[in-house]
């Protein structure tokens, strides 16, 4: 695939909330020629979670329940 369609490429398999967040970064950089490195950028900002939320699941413990106690 030529380098320059891959993000046209990929876009067009995008839908539902995907779509929306590909739709506001459109309307973000209307002036600039969006390529694969500024969609892999925008990606990895959609899809990593919040740092608060990382920082919750790091510190996450077992201590003396088992897992399924936990769903409880």
């Amino acid at each position: 695939m030529l380098k320059g369609f891959r993000v046209d490429c990929v876009t067009q398999l995008l839908f539902d909330s995907a779509q929306t967040w590909w739709d506001r970064i459109q309307e973000r950089r209307t002036t600039e020629i969006l390529l694969w490195v500024d969609f892999k950028v925008e990606l990895r900002i959609y899809t990593t979670p919040d740092n608060t939320i990382r920082v919750k699941f790091l510190a996450l413990k077992q201590r003396d329940m088992i897992v399924l106690e936990y769903e409880r």
